[in-house]
């Protein structure tokens, strides 16, 4: 069973050590969650900012908000990058069938068989064109080449397995970074995609614009088109695929 607690964020007179230090003992006591709440004619902290607070000090702790207001958030290009922002801060922490679940919920889609289902996690938006981690390592295996990114945690794959997805894709390398099982060895989700599941993986798209087009269309479906190229012997292909609405 996993119990979240909620992120002191608007309580009158919490300070910043308060918080912080709210933050460090919930994930040492092994809750699986902070959420906060979303006010803005109140004496609270900003969801988004205390969120980004919290992913400073910690881990592995899930974050989340159970409620943000949006429609006085009248920039959706800012709120996706605020979003974004904290999701890079937290360290690439990975997305669980809880957050597929709540997802699909709230776009109001239902997940079936020969679907592609794709996953934002703002890796673009996040960090444009800085680098993102150190060019060499002395192991091209070490994972931290990647720095953090959020990716699919390992329980998805039965999620998608039972709703009988046919492709997934991600903004990154599918792989959450560092890995929810670190001495496990090898690429969790590419092992179990392509040689357990027969899934193909279509990895480092850019969603940027497709996210922002689906949020002004209040459209979460559409016609994905993906034409790879027939490479004989091959085992992967150069893509540019089409979201048509």
């Amino acid at each position: 069973m996993k119990v979240g607690i909620g992120l002191p964020s608007t309580i009158p007179g919490v300070d910043k050590a308060a918080l912080v230090g709210w933050a460090r003992q919930a994930e040492e006591r092994g809750f699986s969650s902070l959420g906060t709440i979303d006010r803005l004619v109140f004496a609270n902290y900003e969801s988004l900012i205390a969120l980004a607070a919290a992913a400073a000090v910690t881990e592995r702790i899930g974050l989340l908000t159970d409620i943000l207001i949006v429609p006085y958030r009248v920039n959706p290009a800012l709120l996706a990058k605020q979003a974004a922002t904290v999701d890079a801060l937290s360290g690439g922490r990975a997305v669980t069938p809880d957050d597929l679940e709540a997802t699909a919920a709230a776009q109001v889609v239902t997940v079936g068989p020969g679907d592609i289902v794709l996953l934002r996690t703002g890796r673009w938006a996040a960090h444009g064109d800085e680098p993102e981690a150190k060019q060499s390592y002395d192991d091209p295996h070490d994972d931290a080449r990647w720095g953090s990114r959020a990716g699919w945690h390992p329980a998805c794959m039965s999620w998608l397995r039972e709703r009988e997805v046919a492709v997934i894709g991600c903004d990154g390398p599918q792989e959450p970074l560092p890995p929810p099982y670190p001495t496990v060895p090898g690429a969790m989700i590419h092992v179990y995609a392509l040689h357990s599941m027969g899934m193909p993986l279509i990895d480092n798209c850019d969603f940027e614009q497709l996210g922002l087009t689906c949020a002004e269309l209040g459209r979460w479906e559409f016609q994905f088109l993906v034409s790879p190229l027939r490479v004989v012997g091959g085992s992967g292909s150069p893509i540019n695929p089409v979201a048509l609405f």
